[in-house]
């Protein structure tokens, strides 16, 4: 399991970060958010977060064994990070990150099983899915953000042929 969203339908409104800070560590930080919205130079907001992999690399790449999958959640232990990110650095998905003032990497634990920012979602974009199939019918869902984008760059295409 795994949080994606359509990234043209997502309105950039962060309150997926907003909650997410709170719930863990109850203030309203969005750096400290286990999840990120990043805005492309289309104006689309990538959604950022823990992919929890069959085969994560970050599990494989933390020297002290404070990542294990177990069953379909990368768990972390922040009792045995020594805060060497090398795990930042194994993730193919930035999906773990650090913050200047915590010693340790931050990652989606799905809320276990209930992530809140999905429930918070107001405009109904997140949505925790079981595989990379339905994540896909997810992110290719027609919205007039996508139709823009593929407009122009297939403008842009014709221009330089």
């Amino acid at each position: 399991m795994f949080i994606c969203g359509n990234p043209y339908r997502c309105t950039g409104c962060r309150i997926c970060e907003a909650v997410c800070s709170y719930h863990h560590f109850s203030m309203i930080s969005p750096s400290r958010a286990r999840i990120q919205i990043h805005r492309d130079d289309f104006g689309a907001d990538k959604i950022i977060s823990c992919q929890q992999c069959d085969k994560p690399a970050c599990v494989d790449a933390c020297p002290e064994d404070a990542l294990v999958k177990e069953e379909q959640l990368v768990n972390f232990s922040r009792d045995l990070c020594t805060g060497c990110y090398s795990c930042i650095d194994a993730c193919p998905h930035n999906g773990i990150w650090s913050h200047p003032d915590l010693d340790y990497p931050l990652k989606c634990n799905l809320c276990n099983g209930n992530p809140i920012c999905v429930e918070m979602c107001p405009a109904d974009v997140l949505k925790l899915v079981e595989t990379d199939e339905e994540a896909k019918v997810i992110w290719n869902e027609p919205s007039h953000g996508k139709d823009l984008v593929e407009t122009y760059l297939e403008h842009r295409r014709d221009k330089n042929e």
